[in-house]
């Protein structure tokens, strides 16, 4: 069993159109999980959009709501990442699912990169993503 982290993004969205008919014919039982930050505007509408594709290819969805995150607090992207790895693993443990994955690849490191480079960040703490676990698959 496969947990899909799905955002809404077109990396994300195309890792499920693309993750959906191998999994058909390889009886992989897929699951899609989204996270609804609720920091923007059209967070709802996403998490609407993702059920739909869940529900158009009759994929289980799950979805999380963050109740702590505040727009503009400090140290945000990473709590907002501390809590997906988190609730992505409970799920994993609750459905008995054997692999999470993301639509993230290179090129969100170097965007990841960019971004502290340009906040300013001290060059000692530029540095992109770090995998935490096996358990999250991020196709490079």
């Amino acid at each position: 069993m496969l947990i899909l982290c799905v955002s809404g993004g077109c990396d994300s969205v195309s890792m499920l159109h693309l993750m959906e008919r191998p999994s058909t014919l390889l009886l992989l039982k897929l699951h899609v999980l989204h996270f609804n930050h609720q920091l923007r505007p059209q967070a709802n509408h996403e998490q609407a959009f993702v059920k739909s594709l869940a529900e158009h290819y009759k994929i289980p969805f799950h979805y999380k709501t963050a109740k702590h995150l505040k727009p503009g607090q400090t140290g945000i992207q990473e709590t907002a990442r501390q809590w997906r790895i988190e609730e992505s693993l409970k799920m994993l443990k609750n459905i008995g699912a054997d692999c999470i994955a993301t639509g993230h690849h290179a090129d969100d490191q170097t965007e990841t990169l960019l971004l502290k480079w340009l906040r300013g960040t001290h060059i000692s703490n530029l540095q992109g993503m770090l995998g935490k676990t096996l358990l999250l698959y991020a196709p490079c």
